[in-house]
């Protein structure tokens, strides 16, 4: 008997997605942009039969086997820990800033796999929108006051 979720745990792990053969996507969970934003996605076995549960485009039940393939062709670069997967999708928490970077078309052909640590390189990158450690930082021309207020001086 093998480990359904192996690939997906060896990808979560920082390693490229091992993408199989066509038609035997990696039981998981992912992430997957979207034009109505980030999709949490679930992929799984019930016996023999793939199965899908996506948060935005419906519960993915009537979804064949060779649309599943195509989605995890989709998000199989880039998967979310369960615990992440439970916040979004059943619990409805927003997903972190971290997770809106997406691999650009050279990190794909170079084989980079997506992880925090490269998002937060990714996020480093434009220094006028990210702090050095991946945090977004206030627009410019903003009306907000800082987070600490200097003293008053007299």
């Amino acid at each position: 008997m093998s480990d359904e979720f192996a690939r997906w745990r060896h990808a979560l792990a920082g390693n490229p997605m091992d993408f199989g053969e066509r038609g035997d996507p990696a039981s998981g969970y992912y992430r997957n942009p979207t034009s109505k934003g980030m999709e949490a996605i679930c992929i799984f076995r019930d016996g023999a039969q793939v199965q899908c549960i996506r948060n935005i485009f419906g519960d993915g039940s009537k979804m064949t086997a060779d649309e599943i393939d195509e989605l995890f062709g989709q998000c199989g670069r880039y998967p979310i820990s369960y615990d992440l997967y439970t916040a979004v999708a059943e619990n409805g928490e927003p997903w972190p800033e971290i997770h809106t970077t997406v691999l650009r078309t050279k990190d794909i052909k170079a084989g980079v796999a997506w992880t925090e640590s490269w998002a937060r390189a990714r996020l480093a990158e434009n220094p006028e929108t990210h702090d050095a450690d991946g945090n977004p930082l206030p627009p410019r021309n903003h009306n907000n006051p800082p987070e600490e207020l200097p003293p008053i001086k007299r």
